[in-house]
């Protein structure tokens, strides 16, 4: 597993757990003097950015690493140097 594929998961998990934390941490603490009219548009933003983040974590952890493609072999042509023509003086 690559690099690219380790932090992807990461991103998939933090994402996951921001989304979780978001809607579990208002019970507890509750969401104070804000208005309902606020706190709905904000928790809407807070999910559509997690979402966009899992998405991206997902496409980095579901696509295939392509391997380089090998160098392709000098050609073994031997071949005679040109003649350097000389220029003549008037």
């Amino acid at each position: 597993m690559g690099a690219s594929r380790t932090i992807g998961g990461l991103l998939c998990v933090v994402c996951v757990v921001i989304a979780a934390l978001y809607v579990y941490f208002p019970f507890i603490v509750g969401y104070g003097t804000a208005p309902l009219w606020l706190v709905i548009p904000v928790v809407i933003g807070v999910f559509i950015l997690a979402g966009l983040g899992f998405w991206l974590g997902w496409i980095m952890v579901s696509t295939k690493e392509i391997a380089p493609s090998p160098a392709p072999a000098p050609s073994v042509v031997e071949s005679k140097p040109k003649p350097v023509k000389k220029k003549k003086k008037k």
